[in-house]
């Protein structure tokens, strides 16, 4: 996972119990401390706030 990067939510969980629904497509702007990805997501309640999230947490749709 790169900066430029296209992606989506995807923590394992079922669409109605979780996030997931509401982060279908954001972009990664940078990087924190850890490595772990700030996205900016285009379909959620959080659009235009950057948001960390975890790796493991974010499927890559496509690459920068």
């Amino acid at each position: 996972m790169k900066v430029g990067d296209l992606v989506r939510f995807s923590d394992g969980y079922t669409l109605e119990n979780n996030l997931a629904r509401y982060r279908t497509k954001g972009i990664i702007i940078s990087l924190d401390k850890d490595n772990d990805p700030i996205v900016l997501w285009f379909d959620s309640s959080f659009f235009g706030q950057p948001e960390a999230n975890f790796r493991r947490h974010l499927v890559v749709l496509s690459e920068c």
